[in-house]
């Protein structure tokens, strides 16, 4: 079985950036299982396709953000796939 390696993109901004046009009242959220991650923080946030970009909870990994080891992982409920996103690589 050849191996299925799937790029994808993030938004991403700073934190006063994403607050600022994600929001139900510009009609722009981010959209079920979507990410956005915050350039000057090293925080990242899912979509639920409902809230706004301030009220969503964010995603930690082992350091609860930027540090030795800062991987998030999401699951892909389409494909059942582990995507990856390691801080200390930008990838």
């Amino acid at each position: 079985m050849a191996d299925n390696i799937q790029q994808i993109q993030f938004k991403r901004g700073r934190k006063a950036v994403l607050e600022a046009v994600l929001t139900k009242e510009k009609k722009s959220v981010l959209l079920m299982g979507e990410p956005a991650y915050e350039t000057d923080t090293g925080q990242l946030k899912i979509g639920n396709g409902i809230s706004d970009y301030k009220d969503l909870a964010y995603i930690s990994g082992s350091s609860g953000g930027i540090g030795i080891d800062s991987r998030f992982e999401i699951t892909d409920p389409v494909n059942n796939q582990i995507l990856v996103y390691d801080q200390a690589k930008k990838k």
